[in-house]
């Protein structure tokens, strides 16, 4: 059985009852650790058994596998993705079924990941030195007709290398209704409440401009130290991102409050039509108003006073895998 070791966290609502029960020796790889759980996959740390690199293997459920519809995209979808090259895009390394369970095997990243760089305001310019290249891989895959569907700060990647990559894009695409943000026999989420897009949540068919505001919402906690909706519960943080609007910051920005603001509001437009066009063009109105590489670096929000009450963090999505995190 695949050992659960100190650097895997069960995530806080997983029951007992869910133990692993997959073999370590599973087709071509040794699984020696347990990264990460969703509803409908498991991400383990594991060794190429011939030529010894570590990979994360990505090992969906029985049940899901066994899906006629996921069965017949896991294929195609695949080979658009691995077709969609960028230097901040983690490629696919290979895939297939064994017994029952479909997997894909991606390079495993030694570093850290954006979400635990935030909880406390960044400077606006380390903020775009983080999320530059996110943006342009976003861009990248949506010309490649690719959504990401579940970008998060736990998906962004920051290797020791210090080259910046984005994690799972697409995988979002491969779930059977995945624009559909409850199942009805299921209760499952597909996604992550804190960064899903109103779109997403009325289960709208999605493009580019879900990852757009899913970006958005990463700048908004970039700066501020927190998401612009918390609660209690999934469902109550998505009615948020369907009908409230974020809470103003910019008068905690000295000097640029007035100009960033409403660029990063515009971001979180429940209107994808009202979003900008890319990420690029986002992060481009953001440089030009003070962020760009050579940016004062005094400049930066503060801590908003609500912050400090009691029990103004409970909500928060905690380290990897995140608090509310439903997808697959």
């Amino acid at each position: 059985m695949v050992p659960i070791t100190r650097d895997i966290a069960r995530t806080p609502t997983e029951p007992a009852s869910r133990a692993e029960t997959i073999a370590e020796a599973f087709a071509s790889y040794r699984l020696e650790a347990r990264l990460g759980r969703g509803n409908r996959a498991t991400v383990y740390r594991a060794v190429h058994r011939k030529d010894g690199n570590v990979l994360a293997l990505r090992v969906f459920d029985r049940k899901l596998t066994a899906e006629p519809i996921f069965a017949a995209q896991l294929g195609e979808a695949v080979s658009v993705l691995a077709a969609c090259q960028h230097p901040g895009l983690l490629p696919i390394l290979a895939h297939g079924v064994h017994d029952g369970w479909a997997y894909l095997a991606r390079p495993y990243v030694v570093g850290d990941n954006l979400r635990r760089r935030l909880g406390t305001p960044l400077h606006l310019a380390e903020a775009l030195r983080l999320l530059r290249p996110v943006a342009a891989a976003l861009d990248h895959a949506h010309a490649a007709g690719i959504v990401h569907g579940d970008l998060k700060p736990g998906n962004i990647l920051l290797p020791a290398s210090g080259q910046v990559v984005v994690t799972d894009a697409g995988i979002v695409g491969l779930l059977p209704r995945a624009n559909t943000l409850l199942s009805a026999a299921t209760g499952r989420y597909y996604g992550t409440p804190e960064y899903l897009a109103p779109e997403q949540a009325h289960g709208l068919a999605l493009d580019g401009r879900a990852d757009i505001y899913a970006l958005g919402v990463i700048l908004y906690e970039a700066l501020t130290g927190r998401p612009p909706f918390r609660g209690a519960t999934p469902r109550l943080i998505v009615a948020q991102h369907i009908s409230a609007l974020p809470p103003a910051f910019g008068d905690q920005l000295p000097g640029l409050g007035a100009a960033v603001e409403p660029i990063i509001l515009q971001t979180l437009s429940k209107d994808p039509a009202r979003r900008f066009p890319t990420a690029g063009a986002l992060i481009a109105a953001l440089e030009a108003v003070g962020g760009g590489r050579g940016a004062d670096q005094s400049l930066r929000v503060g801590r908003h006073p609500r912050d400090d009450a009691p029990g103004a963090g409970d909500a928060r999505a905690t380290n990897s895998p995140d608090r509310h995190d439903r997808t697959g």
